[in-house]
């Protein structure tokens, strides 16, 4: 009984079938074991502004953190003294959080298995690519400094960046307006190469057939 009243709770947490199907969770390995989705504060606007947080950001709290905002920024241009890169290099990061912080993210973890050990934690940022995107660029960049010799492999339409750390590979591309990232034991290109054949998204998970196909009020009535 526990079992399947847990199965029916996540139907509550779960993504709709239409989100799944064409929204980042698209890009999300079909063999997903943990999932994370954050939408983003842009998502719930209307909602966060009627609470009482979202009214003392429009007031007073939030011009202070607008000005603290613009006080961070101010600093960045000084720490230009120490490291011509720094004040464009903090810039982006803080375009990355402010990007994040409006459009969410999704994460995943496919763990394949042990031994020998085969994972991979895919994330996939919305809307944090295309030609206004600082994230994919601001990477290459952390990447080209520390000498980490960065690859380039067409896939498709896409030019997949990666590194390999001994077993660990690291790679990430645009995916139209959306910037993925996978880390894992296998090759980067290969899982783009899954993406084009639609081999890839939750909506072809098995667990999330299972759980959104969950009849909560049958579940329940046949225990009661």
């Amino acid at each position: 009984m526990l079992r399947r009243v847990a199965a029916c709770l996540v139907v509550l947490v779960a993504p709709s079938l239409a989100w799944a199907q064409t929204g980042p969770d698209r890009l999300l390995p079909a063999g997903t074991q943990i999932y994370f989705r954050w939408d983003g504060f842009g998502a719930h606007r209307p909602a966060f502004e009627k609470t009482a947080v979202g009214q003392m950001v429009k007031g007073e709290t939030g011009k202070f953190l607008d000005a603290l905002w613009d006080w961070i920024n101010d600093a960045a241009d000084l720490a230009g003294q120490a490291d011509p890169q720094a004040p464009a290099m903090i810039k982006d990061a803080l375009k990355i959080v402010s990007g994040i912080g409006q459009n969410g993210l999704a994460v995943s973890v496919d763990l394949k298995r042990v031994n020998p050990p085969a994972a991979q934690l895919t994330l996939v940022f919305p809307k944090a690519a295309g030609k206004d995107g600082v994230l994919l660029p601001f990477v290459r960049k952390l990447a080209d400094l520390a000498n980490a010799g960065v690859q380039e492999t067409k896939v498709g339409k896409r030019t997949v960046q990666h590194i390999n750390v001994q077993v660990v590979n690291l790679g990430w591309w645009e995916e139209g307006n959306d910037a993925v990232f996978v880390i894992g034991t296998e090759d980067p290109t290969a899982y783009a190469k899954m993406i084009d054949a639609n081999e890839t998204g939750l909506a072809q998970s098995a667990l999330y057939k299972q759980v959104t196909a969950c009849d909560t009020s049958g579940a329940l009535d046949e225990d009661a």
